[in-house]
This record gives C-alpha cells, sequence and structure tokens, in this order.
C-alpha cells in the first residue's frame, strides 16, 4: 500500500483494521496496479480524473462554495451527547484547517469520501446532503486534502502531484499526519481536515488566504445558523496584519418559549502584544456584535404518495417560517431573506424566512423545478403562513406585528 512520504511512527499511528481499509479501496481503484493491467486501465483513470476536475470547478458559482458544503457535512454528522457542535476555520498563509467536533469517520464515511457520486445520506430522512460530491469541492483551492478523523490518517493527490495513471480524486494515501505543519493553531479534534493551497493556478497561495477571508466574509450571514439541525457555532480564523488574527464566531440561541431565536455575528480582533522583556501574547478587542432576531414556527405535513418520489420518499415533513424582528419587537421588512433547505439557497423576494426539505440542483445554488416534491413543499407555503402567523404572534400584548408586518 502507498503511504506518504513523510511519516514519523513513533508519532502517529493507524490501526491494522484501518490500514486494511485503505488498501481495499485502493485495490477497488485499482491504484497498485502494474503490467498489463495497469496499463489498460491508465487511459481510462485518467479520463475519470479529468472528469472529476471539471465537476470541481465547474459545478459551483463562487470558488468559496466548498465553504457551505463543508458546513453542510458537519451538520449531518454524528455528535456526542455532552458537545456543543461547531465547525471551525483556520486561515494561515499556506493552509487552511477545517475541525468538527463531530464522533469522527466510520469505513463507509472514508469509502463515501473515496467515491464519486456515492453518499451515505443517500435517502435519509432529515440529512442536508445526499450527492455525494460535496467534499470535491475543495480541489478548487488544494491538489492535497488531508483527513484525520476517528484513527484514519490519509490524504488525497491531484494535478501536478497525482502519479500517472491514478485516480487522484478518489485514491487515498495512508500515514500523512507527519506532513503537517508545527503549528500551535491546530486542534485534534474528532475530524480535522488540512488544505494546503496549491502553488500555481487563479487560486494559489500568493492570495488563497486573502481571498478566502474576504468571500468567507461576504457570504457567509448570521442567518447561515437559522435552521442548521445540529451545528450550533461557525467560526472563522483568519490573519490581521503582521501582529493580529481575527476571529469572527456566528452562533444561534433558542429562547425557552421555543419562538424567539437569536443568531448572532461575533468579530473579535486579537493583536500581540509585549511586555517589558519581550513576551508577547495574542490579547482580544471587545467584540463588535451583529445580532438579528426572529419569530420562528414550524409545521408538519402528511406527504401523500402521489407527492414522493426517489430521493425524497417520507411520509412526513415540516416546513419552518422565521419572521424577522428589530431588537424592540417591530417587524423587520428593510430586506428580503433567502428560501432554505438548512442552509440559505437564494432570495426568492420574501420578506420573511422560509424553510423546507427543497430537492437542490447539484450545486445547492437553485430549487429543482417540475419536481413532484418540491411542488407539495410549494403549494404548502400559503397554508404554513396562515397556520403560523396567529400563534406565534397571539402573546404580543400590542398586536404590534400580527396586525402590521406587511407595511
Amino acid at each position: 500500500m502507498a503511504r506518504c512520504e513523510v511519516y514519523d511512527a513513533g508519532t502517529f499511528q493507524m490501526s491494522d483494521a484501518r490500514l486494511r481499509i485503505i488498501a481495499d479501496i485502493r485495490r477497488d481503484l485499482c491504484a497498485d496496479e502494474n503490467g498489463e493491467i495497469g496499463r489498460r486501465t491508465n487511459g481510462l483513470k485518467s479520463q475519470l480524473s479529468s472528469a472529476a476536475q471539471r465537476l470541481a470547478e465547474d459545478l459551483y458559482a463562487t470558488s468559496t462554495h466548498f465553504i457551505m458544503e463543508l458546513v453542510q457535512n458537519a451538520d449531518d454528522n454524528a455528535y456526542g451527547a455532552d458537545v456543543t457542535p461547531f465547525i471551525q476555520f483556520v486561515l494561515q498563509p499556506d493552509y487552511l484547517l477545517v475541525s468538527n467536533n463531530e464522533l469522527g469517520f466510520e469505513e463507509e464515511n472514508v469509502r463515501a469520501l473515496c467515491s464519486l457520486g456515492k453518499s451515505t445520506k443517500t435517502k435519509k430522512h432529515g440529512y442536508i446532503g445526499e450527492k455525494g460530491i460535496g467534499f470535491k469541492s475543495v480541489f478548487v483551492w488544494t491538489d492535497e486534502p488531508h483527513v484525520l478523523s476517528n484513527g484514519f490518517d490519509f490524504k488525497f493527490k491531484h494535478g501536478n502531484v497525482t502519479p500517472p495513471g491514478e485516480l487522484g480524486f478518489l485514491v487515498p494515501y495512508a500515514l500523512c499526519r507527519g506532513q503537517w505543519p508545527a503549528d500551535e493553531s491546530i486542534v485534534d479534534e474528532n475530524t480535522t481536515f488540512y488544505l494546503p493551497f496549491r502553488e500555481r493556478g487563479e487560486h494559489s497561495r500568493a492570495n488563497a488566504a486573502s481571498e478566502l477571508a474576504k468571500q468567507f466574509r461576504n457570504d457567509m450571514q448570521p442567518e447561515t445558523v437559522l435552521f442548521l439541525r445540529k451545528l450550533n457555532t461557525i467560526k472563522l480564523w483568519y490573519p490581521d496584519g503582521p501582529d493580529g488574527y481575527t476571529l469572527v464566531s456566528y452562533s444561534r440561541s433558542l429562547h425557552p418559549n421555543q419562538i424567539d431565536v437569536e443568531v448572532e455575528k461575533d468579530t473579535t480582533v486579537y493583536r500581540r502584544m509585549s511586555d517589558a522583556y519581550g513576551r508577547g501574547a495574542f490579547l482580544p478587542s471587545q467584540p463588535a456584535r451583529v445580532s438579528n432576531l426572529y419569530k420562528r414556527g414550524e409545521h408538519e405535513y402528511l406527504v401523500p404518495e402521489k407527492s414522493r418520489e426517489p430521493r425524497r420518499n417520507y411520509e412526513r415533513t415540516t416546513i419552518m417560517i422565521a419572521f424577522p424582528t428589530n431588537q424592540d419587537g417591530q417587524p423587520n421588512v428593510a430586506r428580503t431573506n433567502a428560501v432554505f433547505a438548512f442552509l440559505p439557497i437564494r432570495s426568492f423576494g420574501f420578506r420573511f424566512v422560509i424553510q423546507a426539505d427543497f430537492l437542490l440542483v447539484a450545486n445547492r445554488e437553485d430549487i429543482i423545478k417540475d419536481n413532484v416534491w418540491n411542488e407539495f413543499l410549494r403549494d404548502k407555503l400559503p397554508d404554513t403562513f396562515l397556520h403560523l402567523f396567529p400563534s406565534l404572534f397571539k402573546n404580543d400584548p400590542n398586536h404590534r406585528l400580527q396586525y402590521s408586518w406587511f407595511r
């Protein structure tokens, strides 16, 4: 079995069972074939690798969409009962670290990651992802994504670093943790991705960190966490000048009444301060906070058999609506809001927020049209609005919201 070039066996270990899984996947992908079999499969593997590259580059309207894909995967993960689920992005000039406190990978997750279009979440009720292609979007920025999770330690090779005749997007290389930088910002959560930026092309190391930080701040809004099922917090750390870092944190809190929801974006700047002896430490500023309030409710529907389809063969589904309010309790109708399928899709012009388990196109940037499941959800939206509006605002003492929402 192929191993990475740098490996300190005294520091990083994989169990024999996990090594056998990686070896088995490599055999399935003909990664170690030589002779006549190798020659006959090299051409096919080269074509598949090129197709996978085009998929990663053409699938998304923005090159930073992979961030949402990783958030989506994290929300679908399993977590311990005593943890607050989070995902954290740490930007450095040469690489991106992504850590998530999930339970960690099992064999089926590794096999899904080493495939194209195969997902462990297909047809499972309540999962955001289903297509099995989301992780491949990281190849827009890196040629060698590393994975460390629950005792698994492997990476992929693509582009200029792909060995001849191998499917760089899919073939795992074991025992790679020794190649990671010695960086105090690396947090060994149950799952960590190390994504070194490539040295070539449009998204090269020269501008990757600054471009990603800018796009992350533009694309990620406080509302991103509004309907996530498990994740409570999303964090981004990025360099801010020669002696500082900035932390942007997105979080959600639910009022005990199960109606009022607050989503927050906190920005904290850390600057290195030195004492008289030259000893330094990063000290935080007072966080700058953006807080948005919502009144949120949900209604469950029985789905007739004629409105189901293979990817959504469920008897029941839930539609949620959230009404934005100002800090003083008045309706906030200053802007339109995105429609959500757990994560934001795009705006359709509504002054309130709609969440439903819509079937989406492959890049998650629109709703599939002419689909019986989506048409059922669409047709239930007026009923959901009429059902929730009185119940959400029945305790409004001055009827400020119930009768003045649309102005």
